[in-house]
């Protein structure tokens, strides 16, 4: 099973693919891009994430020592 993806750029199109068809290895490279693409994009929200949740844990740690805070960092949170 083959699928074709159009294009309707008029300079990409050549006598095998009249219709503007991108070709097979072509989708395929255009397949494995926007994979990689969605992975990385994945990964630096991960890290975000990740960095957002580590500060948020260093500044409960640094207000341990006040309970009053620490209280109300709870209650907001929770």
């Amino acid at each position: 099973m083959r699928i074709y993806i159009s294009c309707s750029v008029e300079h990409s199109r050549s006598e095998k693919y009249p219709h503007g068809e991108i070709p097979p290895a072509s989708g395929m490279a255009l397949f494995i891009s926007l994979c990689v693409g969605l992975l990385g994009s994945g990964y630096v929200l991960y890290k975000l994430y990740n960095g957002h949740r580590q500060r948020l844990l260093d500044l409960e740690r640094e207000l341990e020592p006040y309970p009053i805070v620490t209280n109300f960092f709870k209650q907001k949170c929770s």
